[in-house]
């Protein structure tokens, strides 16, 4: 923005450090003062009750050509911010009717999973790319690319991402998501999960990428802004590609509820017992226990605790992309339900492969006692040496036959064979 250099240090400073805020509240300024017929040196020099009338003349303007209570409110803000910016005392207690209402988005209605199919399977690759990042991972469009288009998500924020083959390839689905403090609204960094579709997509684009003679490290942009002056691909760009790929199925909502959708869908996989509420809230970006407790660990969570999250998420793919689970994802399940019957914790599990037949049978074996002996039939000459053994006598079963009970607990082996049983067909004789 162009101006006075005071103007200029406002401009910088007056969303502490958000560019885009910044933006905004220099275009507010700006319209305030065309309607107002003043500038905003002026506005500096005003005394307070003539600046208080000025305000309150100007929402009762604004409120009369129905514009919205929201957008009047954050012009109030923005002149406020320039005068406090030069001392100035600014303007309170100003009654702005639907200040907080959102009009535009009351009637916003999260899309079903089988309209996001849709959107993925027609969108071109690179926009596939970014909705299926916002629709199953959650991440807001400036993630992606921030508003200058100077950081965004690299291909090292997928740490699972192998780049040493001929071909990109996932090492573990599904994968996780690394969103840095940089390009965190919020301003701390979390980590989210990308399930099959959202892997596929990455692979397929980088393959396009690769093919066309780009070379990929670590610290390529994972959404290239193609040709331009900016490394990454600029938030409102992200945006349009969005709006690109809702048109051909007839979405008219704004990109940002793609990310709406996926708190919807793990709000529904919460209420189904399927995931934490504490992991809901840092896939999503928020300040929730988990940010508070590793914050001061450089943001690094446990490998047993993102296993535990990688296994929740994968519960919820399902109810996130409306598809069938596969035939992998219910042997884990299955595999889970047996082994926690048997004693088995969350964290226990947490670094075991599921779908691992070996693993989960190696497991089980652990956990289960063999199973009690039967009674035996056997003749009275191998009697002495069962006792011995701790068998038990019950009875008589004919002339040369004694049924015995086994060692209590399922005693060691016996020294000698398993005692015959009677030959099939074969009757007791009756006792004496």
């Amino acid at each position: 923005m162009e101006g006075p250099p005071d103007r200029r240090r406002w401009y910088a400073n007056v969303s502490q450090g958000s560019r885009a805020t910044a933006d905004v509240y220099a275009r507010r300024l700006a319209a305030f003062c065309r309607r107002m017929k003043t500038e905003p040196e002026a506005l500096v020099e005003m005394e307070d009750k003539p600046f208080r009338d000025l305000v309150l003349d100007f929402v009762s303007v604004e409120t009369g050509l129905h514009r919205t209570g929201s957008y009047i409110h954050s012009t109030v803000k923005a002149v406020n911010s320039w005068r406090k910016h030069h001392g100035r005392p600014s303007v309170s207690g100003v009654n702005i009717r639907g200040r907080d209402a959102a009009p535009t988005l009351s009637e916003e209605v999260a899309p079903s999973p089988a309209q996001v199919r849709s959107v993925l399977a027609r969108a071109p690759i690179r926009n596939r790319v970014i909705c299926s990042l916002m629709a199953y991972s959650g991440v807001r469009p400036e993630v992606v690319g921030n508003y200058l288009g100077d950081d965004g998500l690299t291909l090292g924020d997928l740490p699972e991402l192998d780049l040493s083959g001929d071909e990109p390839r996932f090492r573990k689905v599904p994968t996780v998501v690394i969103v840095r403090e940089a390009i965190s609204k919020a301003g701390h960094t979390y980590l989210t999960f990308a399930p099959q579709a959202t892997c596929r997509a990455v692979e397929d684009y980088l393959k396009v990428r690769k093919a066309q003679g780009e070379k990929l490290s670590r610290s390529t942009d994972l959404v290239s802004p193609g040709r331009g002056a900016n490394r990454f691909l600029r938030a409102i760009n992200v945006g349009d590609a969005v709006r690109a790929a809702f048109r051909p199925v007839g979405i008219e909502d704004r990109p940002y509820v793609l990310r709406v959708f996926f708190e919807t869908r793990l709000g529904i996989a919460e209420g189904q017992g399927r995931v934490p509420h504490r992991f809901v809230v840092h896939w999503g970006g928020h300040v929730g226990d988990i940010t508070a407790r590793y914050s001061l660990n450089k943001n690094r969570l446990p490998s047993d605790l993102v296993e535990e999250m990688r296994e929740a998420y994968r519960r919820c793919e399902p109810t996130l992309t409306g598809e069938a689970p596969s035939e992998g994802d219910v042997r884990r399940e299955v595999a889970k339900v047996l082994l926690e019957s048997l004693g088995y914790s969350e964290k226990e599990l947490a670094g075991v492969d599921l779908a691992d037949v070996d693993q989960v049978r190696s497991l089980t074996r652990k956990r289960v006692a063999p199973g009690p002996k039967k009674q035996a039939l056997v003749s009275v000459d191998q009697l002495p040496g069962l006792l011995e053994e701790g068998w038990t006598f019950v009875g008589n079963v004919g002339q040369d036959r004694v049924l015995l009970n086994p060692p209590e607990g399922g005693a060691a082996p016996m020294s000698r064979p398993s005692p015959p049983a009677l030959a099939a067909g074969e009757s007791p004789a009756p006792p004496r």
